[in-house]
């Protein structure tokens, strides 16, 4: 497998990232670093973007606008973290998974609390039906009472109520009509505005993705406007520490002490490089004599032999122009000393004895279910019945 910038074996290094986001360790920051310094910044991306949806409540979009430069790293890694953490099992898949074959509601619409909320219904709601395009296959009069339903639940602070509404209008609407839905019933400030036309933007095209992006939003919409704003806007406190150790690592990089950490043992499930090799065989000379391998290592060591002029042979080895290009390769990229001199506790850091035979499973990519065929008509107007008599509980929220 391709090696990274500090010669770990880069499908370890995201399996690593991936356990210790999920686990809260703190050792994700320095996985994440590895990843940047190989220059493998999508793949970085995309890790830190997956947890963030799966597990990370919709908290906080704006993280998504940060530079990707080494402070816009750390403090997305960091703001991240605190999603993940302020979120614990409050998240867009569970409660997607959850609803996505459940024939009933668990609530029912409530009255509107006032003449002023009954009006803002009648209002927005036509602004949602008048949104929607000529090819929606709903009538208006169903369309305006599913909207008036799903925005009462997010404002009774009800998720899993707003996210079975939302599961029902899956195999309806489209993307677009949900989204617009979604912008419609957005309220507080522009923070909270801007955010779910952020969460709009991450979304990618597939139904799956586009579901577990606008559940997010929903999840911030189902929260009060001071908590969602307040989390948005809060500074974490470990920003400064999680700056200044991303510094020193850069100041190592290179050198065999930036090989900080050990690949964790929980990271090492059956489709990763030692997971995927039974105990009597190791890879320990991956590290020992790296170079002839780099040509199919991580970009940063794609682009330094290809700068080196380095070419491949037949059978896909770094073939180098002549010894001196190897000896001059070496003392730039190997300043210490050359990997098959690093004492064995220092290899061992990502290579050695394959561990197939205690390996957990590869996990499977995990499961986010939409649902897929519409509800039996009189399930979906018991659902989304709406009355309009104003309530006499003064204490309800439309």
């Amino acid at each position: 497998m391709p090696l990274t910038r500090n010669l770990y074996e880069l499908d370890e290094v995201v399996s690593a990232l991936q356990v210790c986001l999920r686990r809260g360790w703190g050792r994700a920051a320095f996985w994440l670093w590895e990843l940047v310094v190989s220059k493998e910044e999508t793949l970085a991306l995309q890790t830190l973007n997956d947890a963030w949806l799966h597990v990370g409540g919709g908290h906080d979009p704006d993280l998504l606008t940060l530079p990707l430069t080494d402070n816009g790293w750390t403090e997305r890694y960091v703001r991240i973290v605190a999603a993940i953490a302020a979120t614990k099992t409050r998240n867009a898949v569970r409660y997607l998974n959850e609803t996505a074959h459940d024939p009933i509601r668990p609530f029912v619409t409530p009255l509107p609390s006032s003449e002023k909320a009954r009006q803002r219904r009648q209002e927005r709601s036509a602004a949602f039906v008048a949104s929607l395009s000529t090819e929606e296959p709903i009538e208006k009069n169903k369309a305006a009472h599913w909207w008036i339903s799903f925005d009462a639940a997010c404002r009774q602070h009800h998720p899993r109520d707003a996210i079975w509404l939302l599961q029902a209008v899956q195999p309806i609407l489209s993307p677009d009509a949900i989204w617009s839905a979604i912008r419609i019933a957005a309220r507080g400030s522009d923070i909270t505005k801007d955010a779910i036309a952020l969460l709009q933007d991450v979304a990618e095209p597939h139904p799956t993705h586009q579901a577990l992006a606008q559940a997010n939003a929903t999840l911030l919409l189902s929260t009060s406007t001071k908590e969602r704003e307040s989390i948005m806007l809060q500074k974490p406190t470990e920003l400064l520490n999680y700056r200044r150790e991303w510094a020193t690592w850069s100041s190592m990089v290179g050198r065999r002490k930036a090989r900080i950490h050990t690949i964790p043992v929980e990271a090492l499930h059956g489709s990763t490089t030692r997971g995927s090799i039974p105990s009597k065989y190791t890879n320990i000379t991956d590290v020992r004599d790296p170079v002839i391998l780099l040509s199919e290592g991580c970009r940063f060591w794609r682009l330094a032999l290809e700068e080196a002029g380095v070419t491949t042979d037949e059978e896909g080895n770094s073939a180098f122009p002549d010894d001196d290009a190897l000896e001059d390769f070496y003392q730039r990229y190997f300043p210490d000393d050359i990997p098959d001199e690093w004492s064995a506790e220092d290899q061992a850091k990502s290579h050695g004895r394959g561990c197939q035979d205690s390996a957990t499973p590869a996990p499977l990519p995990e499961e986010v279910h939409i649902r897929e065929e519409p509800l039996p008509l009189r399930a979906w107007n018991s659902a989304t019945h709406v009355r309009h008599t104003v309530s006499p509980c003064k204490k309800l929220k439309a």
